[in-house]
């Protein structure tokens, strides 16, 4: 089946419509590491202490200290990296023509150009390192540029959609 030469969108951010995005994304990332390395964790204590052997002495504390310190340490790290993330959205976005401005996305079968009110990129495809879809929106991991989410609603007819997820290398699918 051949390529759709190009999708292009336009649309421009609604008042914090950006880091309400960006803040959902890094939640539910949060929400699944979390309910991933929490019941891991619990497994991990299990496998590593055969009681037993720890009431006999075959085992040290020090071994049940560090387990619980690298789980613990995980979800802490997550927690204050998803907050970190959060406020810096806000102040990437506050204030920002780059973000606040009408936002331009050319979808091609090689690259994807994104123009700002002030800026303009072209991304070759091997530069997106992974693309994750939500309800209500694209999010492009584009390699030294970051997260940029882009909404649904900017694809109109709702067939453009479908042209995208055509265009999108299969290494990304």
């Amino acid at each position: 089946m051949p390529l759709p030469s190009a999708v292009a969108i336009e649309f421009q951010y609604a008042p914090g419509e950006f880091v309400r995005a960006y803040l959902a994304m890094h939640w539910a990332v949060l929400r699944r590491a979390i309910l991933f390395y929490l019941p891991l964790g619990a497994f991990v204590l299990a496998l590593a202490f055969d009681w037993r052997r720890l009431a006999a002495g075959l085992y040290g504390p020090a071994i049940a200290e560090s387990a619980v310190i690298a789980v613990g340490s995980s979800i802490l790290g997550l927690v204050a990296g998803t907050i970190v993330t959060s406020w810096q959205a806000w102040r990437l976005y506050q204030g920002s023509e780059t973000f606040s401005g009408l936002q331009r996305f050319e979808f091609r079968p090689v690259a994807i150009r994104i123009a700002g009110p002030d800026s303009l990129g072209l991304y070759p495809w091997s530069k997106v390192d992974a693309i994750h879809e939500s309800r209500g929106y694209f999010f492009l991991q584009v390699r030294d540029e970051g997260r940029i989410p882009v909404p649904k609603r900017a694809f109109q007819p709702a067939g453009e959609i479908e042209r995208l997820r055509a265009l999108i290398p299969e290494r990304l699918r």
